[in-house]
């Protein structure tokens, strides 16, 4: 470090050296220029005497005198002196972040020391003062062990100080008892409470039920007997010997130990054969009310429930038709049969059963429009919507055709047993396809061709379709594909649309108003070969740039080009008969090849790209490909 310190001292002192040794200019003063002469009458004191010959070879060249240094050498020294500099602040701010590193390594170690001896200190004075009875006894103990032996030595009575001794063990360890219990009789509690707690935590409990002054048996909870206490209500509706509504149940909540459950449907047999009324073992069929409200109505009991499950799996399967082999067939409101006590009035033949789920819920319901009724005014009256309404009477148009005294349904029949029917469904429809237009410039306006024939294409979707009570209410499709791709019907039309009347030659005339001016103002300056090589006639005017440029006649666009020199941006069109126009350094252009365009139809607008020195439309006529003066064209 030390010899680095040095290095970059001589180096410093060396440019300085060497800069004070040259002009503000970077050249030597005039008084060095020659360094081995001095002024007349001084003695040069710095001169080496003349060594021998032996010692020259080992003496080092003389300093030749201060060489002026190059731009790249002193930006060469002034990086290295800036290098320097940097590697001194590194090396300080690292010996200040370790000078500081060490400091905080040195507090925390001496903290943590001092709380290693303060903890040690603690734990100690903790333990002697827990054990200092113990080592009070045994030092009163050893005591009384020295004194009993002095006086057997002597051969004194010793029975006094025997008894002393005993008396003084019973008390110290009965002390030394109680020391142990207030220590461990805490532990022992909170161990005792976290096994009670754990065995308790993991006990399942059930209620023991006395109905009646009976023990009936045991339930999981209060609901069970609830909801049974209400099915014991409706088997024996309309009896007059139904057990006593004020009677209420005992509940004694005890720890489950392998107990048997009752279930809703045995405690309801249960509860049915203490109310004193005549049973009998039968299937009672239930029904829900209304779809959705899961409340159970029972309709009647049966002795031979198998038959009327046969009834009704059958009534299901009637729905099912050969295109619907896969489809899931399930009643609107659920219905169950129940076996169980039921009184003997409640027992109907199958028959009887048969007939009251065939019924309907609801009849057909008609409206009779009056006067000033309205489709929307009819379906507000009913409940219903508009569209509704249409489909229940399709064959009615409810726009035109509806006068008083006219019957329509407003809702339809309900059956008891509403069935719903979810099947999958595949079907195809057509897919149409495009026509397309191909113009053929050759041929005239009006002229068509069918190219190709188009051909519908198919696609195939599959749908689940839900119907409640044979009419579609829900059709969502889960899967579409294409089998067959539509082909397009592409068909030709002619594009040439000829003039009125064609010139006969380039020189002849044409009627008035055959060309029309092809913009909105200015005039023609210069014309047709106006210079060398000018096939067309500009026309300008004051503030033309942007102005619309129209089609002079009607014809077909034959070219759009967007150039950047000679034309520009410019625009064909062919008007039939040989004829064609130019519009040429145009700034924008609003049509496309192929396009029919009508006289005075805006096709671009005036600017300067391509060859032009100022914003003007080059307008050019030509006569089967001859540039021709367009002046007569416009001007006849």
């Amino acid at each position: 470090m030390q010899a680095s310190r040095q290095c970059i001292i001589l180096s410093v002192h060396h440019i300085g050296c060497q800069f004070s040794e040259k002009g503000d200019d970077g050249l030597p003063h005039k008084n060095d220029s020659t360094p081995n002469q001095h002024p007349k009458g001084q003695k040069d004191k710095g001169q080496r005497k003349k060594l021998p010959p032996s010692q020259e070879s080992l003496e080092p060249a003389a300093f030749p005198g201060p060489v002026p240094y190059t731009m790249m050498e002193r930006f060469y020294r002034y990086l290295y002196y800036l290098g320097i500099q940097l590697l001194r602040m590194k090396h300080r701010r690292m010996r200040k972040i370790s000078y500081k590193w060490n400091s905080f390594a040195r507090s925390v170690k001496k903290d943590f020391f001092h709380l290693w001896r303060e903890l040690r200190l603690a734990l100690w004075s903790g333990w002697r003062n827990l054990t200092s009875p113990l080592r009070e006894m045994r030092l009163h103990y050893r005591e009384l062990v020295e004194e009993l032996q002095q006086e057997e030595k002597h051969g004194s009575q010793t029975g006094r100080l025997r008894f002393h001794i005993a008396w003084f063990l019973i008390c110290r360890f009965a002390a030394a008892f109680r020391w142990l219990f207030h220590w461990i009789a805490p532990i022992a509690a909170c161990i005792g409470v976290y096994l009670l707690a754990k065995s308790y935590a993991g006990q399942t409990y059930i209620l023991r039920l006395e109905y009646n002054g009976e023990e009936i048996g045991y339930i999981s909870d209060e609901s069970i007997f609830n909801q049974a206490k209400n099915a014991m209500k409706g088997r024996l509706a309309g009896e007059t010997d139904a057990a006593p509504a004020d009677i209420l149940p005992h509940y004694e909540l005890i720890p489950r130990k392998g107990e048997p459950l009752l279930s809703v449907d045995r405690l309801t047999d249960i509860l049915i054969r203490s109310s004193g009324n005549e049973l009998v073992e039968a299937d009672g069929l239930y029904l829900e009310t209304s779809a959705g409200s899961n409340r159970m109505e029972l309709l009647g009991a049966v002795t031979d429930g198998a038959e009327l499950l046969h009834y009704l799996d059958s009534f299901k399967e009637q729905f099912r038709t050969t295109t619907m082999r896969d489809a899931r067939i399930e009643f609107l409101k659920k219905i169950q049969l129940k076996p169980g006590l039921y009184p003997v009035s409640a027992v109907r033949p199958v028959g009887e059963l048969k007939a009251l789920l065939s019924e309907e819920e609801r009849g057909e319901a008609y409206y009779t429009v009056v006067a000033g009724d309205t489709p929307l005014r009819i379906a507000e009256k009913n409940g219903i919507s508009v569209a509704d309404l249409q489909a229940m009477n399709p064959q009615v148009n409810l726009e035109v055709s509806l006068f008083p005294g006219d019957e329509l349904l407003v809702s339809r029949s309900v059956p008891k047993l509403g069935v719903k029917i979810t099947a999958t469904e595949r079907y195809r429809e057509s897919i149409e396809f495009e026509i397309q237009q191909e113009t053929v410039p050759s041929q005239n306006v009006g002229w068509t061709n069918l190219k190709q024939e188009g051909r519908e294409g198919i696609r195939e979707y599959t749908a689940e379709v839900v119907y409640v009570d044979g009419q579609e209410t829900e059709r969502n499709v889960v899967d579409r594909k294409v089998i067959r791709e539509p082909v397009p019907q592409i068909l030709q039309v002619g594009g040439n649309r000829p003039l009125q009347v064609v010139p006969k030659t380039s020189s002849s005339t044409l009627p008035s108003g055959t060309f029309a001016w092809p913009t909105s103002g200015g005039r023609i300056g210069p014309g047709f070969m106006g210079y060398y090589g000018h096939t067309g006639s500009d026309i300008s005017f004051s503030g033309c740039y942007g102005t619309p440029v129209y089609a002079s006649a009607a014809g077909t666009v034959v070219k759009v080009q967007y150039g950047t020199t000679g034309y520009g941006y410019h625009i064909v069109v062919d008007h039939g008969g040989g004829i064609q126009t130019l519009y040429a350094h145009c700034s924008e252009l609003y049509v496309s090849v192929g396009q029919q365009v009508s006289q005075g139809q805006q096709i671009g607008a005036i600017g300067r790209t391509g060859n032009a020195t100022g914003p003007h439309l080059h307008f050019e006529v030509r006569n089967n490909g001859t540039a021709v003066d367009a002046a007569r064209y416009l001007y006849n």
